[in-house]
C-alpha cells in the first residue's frame, strides 16, 4: 500500500504542500487531494475510490475544511472502511486553532498551528516515528475492530449528512423517481444515519459481525430501498429503513432471526 494521502481545503493548499514535500523527503509516497469532488452523484464512490490503495488518510484541520460538507462523509467513508475490507488510518494534523468536536475529539492529533515551519516539521515526523515504532499506540482511528473507539466511532451518527427536511426530501424522492441520478444519490448519503440506527439496533445480536461489514450490508439495504421505492409509498424513510433492517437481519444467525420474528 502506498503511505499517505492527504485531504485538505483548497485555501490552505501552500500547508499542504509543504506537510507533502516534507514527507516526500523522508522516503514516503504521498499525494494531495484538495476537498473537491466532481458531482454530489456517487459521491461515496468518489470517497471510496480516493481512499484505495493508501495506507494513512491525513486530514489536514482548519475552519475552511471543517465547514465544507464533504468532510464529516470522508470520516465516515474512511472509518467505515472501502467494499474490499480495506481501512485507511486517518491522521489529523490541525494548522489551525480550531475546536474539535465530535468524532476528532476522541484521538490524538497532531498540534502545529502555533509553530513555525521548523517546529512543525520536527513535531509531524517525530509523532510519525513515534506510531510506527510502537504498533501498540494506534491513532484511536485504528483499524482495532471490537468494543473499542472505532466501534464507537463507526456507531455515531454524526459521521453523516444530516438529514433532509420533509419537503426537500419529498422533491428529491419526486425527482428520483423520474430518473434523476443526482437526487438519488443525495438521498442516498442523507439517509445514511438510518443505517447505523439500525445497526444500532441489532448490534447486540450481531456482535461476531465486524461492524464495517455491517455497515455495508446496511448501505445495500438503503441502496435497494431507493431503487424499488415507488409513489404509493406514503412515509419515505421508514420505507428505507424496513429495506435496510430487512438485509441486517439477513446476517443474523438463523436462531436470532427465528426469535426476532
Amino acid at each position: 500500500m502506498k503511505d499517505f494521502l492527504i485531504s485538505y481545503n483548497q485555501m490552505d493548499q501552500e500547508v499542504a504542500e509543504w506537510i507533502a514535500n516534507l514527507l516526500k523527503g523522508q522516503g514516503y509516497e504521498v499525494a494531495v487531494k484538495v476537498g473537491k469532488y466532481q458531482a454530489w452523484e456517487g459521491l461515496v464512490e468518489q470517497i471510496q475510490t480516493m481512499l484505495h490503495g493508501w495506507e494513512h488518510f491525513v486530514l489536514l484541520l482548519s475552519d475552511a475544511y471543517l465547514e465544507e460538507e464533504y468532510a464529516k462523509l470522508e470520516w465516515g467513508v474512511a472509518l467505515c472502511g472501502i467494499p474490499d475490507g480495506v481501512q485507511s488510518r486517518i491522521i489529523p494534523i490541525r494548522i489551525s486553532s480550531v475546536r474539535r468536536k465530535g468524532l476528532l475529539t476522541c484521538g490524538d492529533c497532531i498540534d502545529i498551528y502555533n509553530m513555525d515551519r521548523k517546529r512543525g516539521e520536527e513535531k509531524i515526523l517525530k509523532e510519525l516515528r513515534q506510531d510506527r515504532a510502537n504498533e501498540a499506540r494506534r491513532f484511536a482511528y485504528s483499524n482495532g475492530f471490537g468494543y473499542g473507539v472505532r466501534e464507537r466511532v463507526c456507531l455515531n451518527t454524526h459521521v453523516f449528512p444530516k438529514p433532509l427536511r420533509r419537503n426537500v426530501e419529498d422533491l428529491l424522492s419526486q425527482r428520483m423517481l423520474n430518473g434523476d441520478a443526482a437526487a438519488r444519490e443525495l438521498l442516498y448519503q442523507h439517509n445514511l444515519r438510518l443505517v447505523i440506527n439500525m445497526m444500532r439496533r441489532y448490534r447486540s445480536y450481531a456482535r461476531e459481525i465486524e461492524v464495517d461489514v455491517l455497515f455495508r450490508v446496511g448501505c445495500q439495504g438503503l441502496s435497494k430501498g431507493l431503487d424499488t421505492f415507488g409513489e404509493t409509498e406514503k412515509k419515505f424513510s421508514a420505507y428505507l429503513s424496513r429495506c435496510i433492517e430487512r438485509e441486517i437481519l439477513k446476517m443474523l444467525p438463523e436462531k436470532v432471526q427465528a426469535s426476532l420474528y
